[in-house]
């Protein structure tokens, strides 16, 4: 059986691809797994009596809780570094002098010719699956990829 939540964070989890996205579902999944499992241990609060806490002996969930703060806060770090990697990236993209523009589409939907139009260029052509475009074809010297 599953909650509300929990199927929001498996369609979450079903429909992420970038690498930021995948960390922030599982560490969503793991925050949400933390709180359950702190609540799913209260009935044995009752039993434990004194003996066990003046022993010093370790609860029950004691490891699967230090399993998982160990765990989210490994996800914490990979996600900062994927944000300060994006935000590099990004000061890297505004700097540049031109800007930088890709058309996507599918084989014979017009790209080449979108590009000639938009740029004035004669570039190439011809339908072929298997052949990769890299050449200049803008003046400016941009270069065209057809993947």
């Amino acid at each position: 059986m599953i909650d509300r939540t929990g199927l929001v964070l498996e369609i979450f989890s079903a429909r992420a691809r970038t690498r930021e996205g995948v960390l922030q579902v599982e560490l969503a999944h793991l925050t949400y797994q933390q709180s359950r499992l702190v609540r799913s241990w209260t009935h044995l609060e009752r039993q434990r009596g004194a003996s066990a806490s003046s022993a010093g002996l370790a609860k029950p969930r004691s490891r699967p809780t230090a399993l998982l703060r160990d765990r989210i806060a490994k996800l914490r770090r990979e996600l900062e570094d994927v944000k300060r990697t994006r935000q590099l990236h990004r000061v890297r993209r505004q700097k540049a002098p031109y800007p930088v523009v890709a058309l996507v589409g599918y084989t014979n939907a017009g790209k080449s010719t979108l590009f000639n139009r938009l740029t004035g260029a004669g570039c190439w052509r011809r339908t072929c699956c298997s052949r990769r475009l890299t050449q200049p074809c803008a003046p400016c010297g941009w270069a065209v990829s057809a993947w």
